[in-house]
């Protein structure tokens, strides 16, 4: 929501916002893709404790709390008052929290459930050996080390950039996608193939030269390596990335502290926002500016705990923001590019958005930040 100053009801069926700076993702942000722009009724605006547990908006489905129970499962049941009663198709739509990716696809194959949102590129060969399972792809995310540090406030190594490249320099993406198999490629920048601001050069800026990272880490100071305090979690075979990641990290002298929170990502955001921790290993997806609001250009981002405003990056930004729409492609490439120079990530793999269903008809196609028209399914009957 950058560069909102107000917004008011102009008549019963408008509202007109105002900025005080530029944000061309505003049409996403205000559509049900991202789910940021749903209007909230007067009832819930009153007393917003109840938006946790409550529904409180005008959509096909209404939360049945007495056959919910948080963190398990999530029940809704039709909404009377829907305004196109013949759009909604199921009388029941049960929303079950399964954070093993392996356990959603046997669940998935038995048929305890007919949508696998919990899907990635380890298991997406399982599910095409399943047989009967459609298969939605879309722009993936990339899965990097986030040097949320940058200025060097908690870990002073990270302020220099010399150390921040040589981080890239001492990963060997090809081995770490090969190791976690499926569907996994390695990259060198956030911004994932399919999605604007992706330039397949900057996959060549940080080849794996052990050597070259030494040489670095010398020039700055840090001939005998340095700590970092990062953050991991079990999610996407995080954990995993990250076990790797600091073993070779070590080669150069770089030990790396790991924290891993599991399944709990209230914990994560928690944690980063302590600044006790100067890394953290996440997913960076979408579109180009929207990556930047919530990974790395907004002070208000969990992922940017310690505010960075990098003059090369924070001005590539604004200057996307302020583009004309057919100078935004050009404009996209050149934030990414700042941010590859920078070395604000150390980017490691990436695979595509996945979603498996099966007996669900108009499944349709993964979209803008793995969103699916859930809307649209029908019983394939």
């Amino acid at each position: 929501m950058t560069g909102v100053e107000s917004a008011k009801a102009t008549d019963e069926q408008t509202v007109a916002v105002t900025l005080n700076a530029p944000n061309p993702i505003l049409p996403v942000v205000f559509s049900q893709s991202s789910n940021w722009g749903n209007v909230i009724s007067p009832a819930g605006l009153a007393d917003p404790s109840k938006l946790t547990t409550e529904t409180h908006g005008a959509g096909a489905y209404v939360l049945d709390t007495a056959q919910t129970v948080d963190g398990d499962h999530y029940t809704f049941v039709p909404n009377d008052n829907y305004w196109n009663p013949d759009a909604i198709h199921w009388e029941k739509v049960v929303v079950r929290v399964l954070p093993d990716a392996n356990a959603a696809l046997q669940a998935l194959k038995s048929g305890q459930i007919q949508v696998d949102m919990n899907s990635q590129g380890d298991i997406v060969s399982q599910a095409r050996k399943a047989g009967g399972v459609d298969i939605a792809e879309g722009p993936g995310f990339v899965q990097a080390l986030f040097l949320m540090d940058r200025a060097g406030e908690l870990t002073e190594a990270l302020g220099d950039v010399r150390v921040r490249r040589a981080l890239n320099h001492a990963v060997d993406r090809k081995a770490i996608a090969a190791a976690l198999g499926g569907d996994f490629t390695p990259t060198a920048q956030i911004a994932p193939v399919g999605t604007d601001g992706h330039d397949e050069a900057l996959d060549e800026t940080y080849a794996y030269d052990p050597d070259l990272a030494r040489e670095l880490l010398a020039e700055a100071g840090y001939a005998d390596g340095f700590e970092i305090d990062a953050l991991s979690m079990s999610l996407f075979q995080t954990d995993t990335l990250a076990q790797a990641v600091a073993s070779q990290l070590e080669e150069v002298g770089v030990t790396v502290r790991l924290k891993s929170i599991g399944a709990d990502l209230n914990q994560l955001i928690a944690d980063m926002a302590t600044k006790e921790y100067a890394a953290v290993f996440f997913n960076a997806g979408t579109n180009m500016f929207t990556n930047a609001l919530q990974n790395f250009a907004s002070p208000a981002s969990p992922l940017n705990p310690f505010a960075s405003k990098g003059e090369e990056v924070i001005g590539a930004f604004e200057a996307m923001a302020a583009a004309p729409e057919e100078e935004v492609p050009a404009a996209a490439v050149a934030l990414n590019r700042a941010v590859v120079e920078q070395a604000w990530f150390v980017p490691l793999v990436q695979t595509p958005a996945y979603a498996f269903a099966r007996g669900i008809g108009s499944f349709g196609d993964v979209g803008n930040a793995g969103a699916l028209d859930v809307l649209s399914w029908t019983p394939a009957s």
